[in-house]
């Protein structure tokens, strides 16, 4: 059977595409579903990861003019935005977004990185309990407070982040001149050892 997501309070989309991430138990029952992104924006959910405690991560990107997000418009049922530099709103024209979500569906916090082009979040993975993000990104890339340039069009990041904050606690980088490099899929092995797929 089927379930309506308009019966949620905290799944209104915002009419562009919007982000969505429902939960269902093992029998396939529906228990939440949550949506946002910007108004007549095109938003992006290309990875998600749940922890052993239940802890979602969410990997994509949000389109949002500077300093046009506005609250009537949530990511995510009301999670707070923000990028490393503190403002409410996008550092580009697609911003590479990461999301955590808690086990009872609320977005708890989100934050943005890139630059001032195409960048994205494809995927991520939950690992000792922080949390792993890869993708791609163009030109030069703020990660937090650190700042990354790509060698070709498009480079390859993946980077660890706090769960608590979502603060990068490292980022790494790879390109190659004029090439078009991304990260796709993170895979993590019982010695927590880190793989990209390209």
């Amino acid at each position: 059977s089927g379930f309506d997501m308009r019966s949620s309070s905290s799944n209104s989309g915002c009419y562009g595409t919007d982000i969505f991430v429902t939960k269902l138990d093992e029998n396939g029952n529906h228990l939440w579903t949550i949506t946002g992104g910007a108004s007549g924006r095109t938003d992006f959910a290309f990875g998600v990861d749940i922890s052993a405690a239940g802890d979602i991560a969410v990997a994509g990107s949000i389109n949002v003019p500077t300093n046009s997000w506005v609250g009537s418009c949530p990511v995510l049922g009301g999670a707070t935005f923000t990028n490393m530099t503190g403002q409410a709103a996008s550092l580009g024209e697609e911003d590479i977004l990461l999301i955590h979500i808690n086990s009872a569906g609320t977005a708890v916090q989100a934050v943005s990185a890139g630059s001032s082009q195409h960048d994205r979040g494809r995927d991520v993975k939950w690992v000792n309990g922080q949390i792993v993000l890869t993708g791609d990104f163009q030109g030069t890339g703020r990660f937090g407070t650190q700042v990354r340039t790509a060698i070709g069009v498009k480079d390859l990041f993946v980077g660890m982040y706090s769960r608590q904050s979502l603060n990068p606690l490292w980022v790494r980088t790879m390109g190659r001149a004029n090439g078009r490099t991304r990260g796709d899929k993170i895979a993590i092995n019982r010695c927590s050892e880190i793989t990209v797929g390209v």
